[in-house]
C-alpha cells in the first residue's frame, strides 16, 4: 500500500499559475480534476473498507472526502496525487468524527492491495442480497455512481434507493459467509459478480432513461469495470469476455434510449468500431481455446457472431443458434431463452419459434416481462401477422425498462422498443 496514506490530507499545491484566469476557470479547473479523480473511487473505497471494516462507514468517508476536495482544491490547489489525498481525506474522517472507532487492517496479506479491491467488488455483490440490489451496490460501492443515477436507472425515488442500499449493507454485515470465498464457491463467487457487470454493460448500452438524465458515464463506468475484473482475474475465461462484451457495447456507439434506437438488422454497420469489435472477437477465441464454455464466453460468442460480419445477411444463424442450445443449458434465464427463440425464428421460420413460444408460456417458464411482450410482436411480425404483432407491441412499451430486461443478448437479439 502506498506510504504516507494516513498522513495530513491537506493538498500541496502544484507549481502552476493561474495569472488572470477567472474563478470560474479556476472552479472548472477543479471539477475536472475531482472528477478525473472520480475513475480511482473504488481504490479509495477499497483501502477505507481495509481500515474501517464497515462498508457504510466506507462510503460515508469517500462521499465526506469527495466533498472536501471540491471545496478545498478550489482554495488550495489541486494536489500533486489526488488519489493519495482522498484515501487520506477519508481516513481522517474515520479518526475525527468516528473517535470511538480506530480504524484497524481486515485479516489480509499486508501486500494485498488488490485483495482489498476483490473484496470490495465480491462484498457488493453479496449472495444474501438480492440480484437487484447487487447491481445497485456495485454501482454505489465499486463505481461511485450517485444514488440519484441508481434511483434513475431502477424507476424509483431517491429516497427509496437510499433505504435500500442501506438495507442491503445491514445483510451484509450481518452475514456469516465469508466473501470472497475459496474453492469452488470462489468460482461460484466471481460467477455472480460478472451476472452484475454483464447486466450493467446492458443497462449501459440501453439504459431505461434518457442518457441525459444520469451525470453519469455509464458506459465508460461499466467498461472500466469489466477491464478491472480483467485485471484482478487475468486467466479466467468468463473474465476475459465480460470485457468482450463491454467491447462490443463500446463498437456500437453511443448509448441510446430503447425508445430511440433502430432494429439491429437497420443499423449502420459502417458506423462500428471495427477495431474494438476485432479485439472483442480474439478475447472470445482465447476464452474459448483456454476451455472456457461457461455463461459469459458463449453469450460473448454468440454476440461476436452477430457483430463481426459487415451486412445482416451475412451472419450465420446456424453457428448462432448451435450456440443457444448449449447457452441455455448453461444458463436458463429468460434472456438466453428470448434470444434463443429469435434465432430459431431465423434457421426454422417464425411459426415454429411461435409455438415454441406459445409452449413456454403456457408452462411458466418465461415471465411477462418487457422482452417477452417485444419477442412475441417481432415472431409475429416474421410471420406476416402485423395486427396482432402491433397489439404485443403495444403491450411491450407499456411495461418499462427494469433491471430484469437488463440483458444485453437480448437486447441485441431483438429490436428495440
Amino acid at each position: 500500500m502506498r506510504a504516507g496514506l494516513l498522513g495530513d490530507p491537506s493538498p500541496q499545491r502544484r507549481d502552476e499559475t493561474y495569472g488572470d484566469a477567472t474563478m470560474t476557470t479556476i472552479a472548472d479547473h477543479v471539477t475536472e480534476s475531482v472528477a478525473a479523480a472520480h475513475a480511482g473511487w473504488a481504490q479509495v473505497m477499497a483501502m477505507t473498507l481495509r481500515a474501517t471494516g464497515d462498508l457504510g462507514v466506507a462510503e460515508d468517508c469517500l462521499d465526506y472526502a469527495y466533498a472536501a476536495a471540491s471545496e478545498q482544491w478550489l482554495t488550495q490547489g489541486v494536489p500533486d496525487d489526488p488519489i493519495a489525498w482522498l484515501a487520506q481525506a477519508a481516513r481522517g474522517y474515520v479518526t475525527r468524527d468516528r473517535s470511538g472507532r480506530s480504524p484497524r487492517s481486515l485479516p489480509w496479506p499486508a501486500t494485498a492491495d488488490d485483495l482489498d479491491e476483490v473484496r470490495l467488488i465480491f462484498l457488493s455483490s453479496h449472495p444474501d442480497v438480492s440480484p437487484y440490489m447487487r447491481a445497485a451496490l456495485t454501482l454505489r460501492l465499486v463505481c461511485g455512481v450517485p444514488v440519484a443515477d441508481i434511483a434513475a436507472l431502477f424507476g424509483v425515488s431517491p429516497t427509496a434507493m437510499t433505504s435500500s442500499l442501506r438495507r442491503a449493507k445491514t445483510t451484509i454485515a450481518e452475514s456469516r459467509r465469508q466473501v470472497p470465498g475459496d474453492g469452488a464457491d470462489y468460482a461460484h463467487q466471481l460467477g455472480d459478480v460478472l451476472t452484475v457487470t454483464s447486466g450493467l454493460v446492458a443497462a449501459a448500452h440501453f439504459p431505461p432513461v434518457e442518457p441525459q438524465r444520469l451525470s453519469v458515464d455509464l458506459l465508460a463506468e461499466t467498461t472500466t469495470l469489466s477491464r478491472r475484473l480483467h485485471r484482478l482475474f487475468p486467466h479466467d475465461p468468463e473474465t476475459s469476455a465480460t470485457v468482450a462484451l463491454a467491447l462490443l457495447v463500446q463498437a456500437w456507439g453511443e448509448p441510446v434510449a430503447p425508445s430511440t434506437g433502430v432494429p439491429l438488422a437497420e443499423e449502420d454497420r459502417a458506423n462500428w468500431d471495427r477495431a474494438a469489435i476485432d479485439r472483442a472477437h480474439d478475447l472470445v477465441l482465447e476464452a474459448l481455446q483456454s476451455g472456457g464454455r461457461g455463461r459469459q464466453v458463449l453469450r460473448a460468442a454468440i454476440l461476436s457472431l452477430l457483430t463481426r460480419p459487415e451486412q445482416w445477411s451475412d451472419v450465420d444463424w446456424d453457428e448462432i443458434l448451435q450456440l443457444h442450445e448449449v447457452l441455455v443449458c448453461v444458463d436458463p434465464s429468460p434472456g438466453a431463452a428470448l434470444s434463443r427463440l429469435f434465432a430459431l425464428a431465423q434457421v426454422e421460420g417464425a411459426q415454429v419459434a411461435l409455438t415454441e413460444l406459445t409452449h413456454q408460456e403456457r408452462l411458466g417458464t418465461i415471465p411477462q416481462c418487457r422482452h417477452f411482450f417485444a419477442t412475441k410482436a417481432e415472431l409475429l411480425r416474421m410471420a406476416g401477422r402485423d395486427q396482432e404483432a402491433l397489439t404485443w407491441q403495444r403491450q411491450a412499451e407499456r411495461h418499462p425498462a427494469t433491471p430484469y430486461d437488463w440483458d444485453l443478448l437480448a437486447q441485441r437479439m431483438l429490436p428495440s422498443i
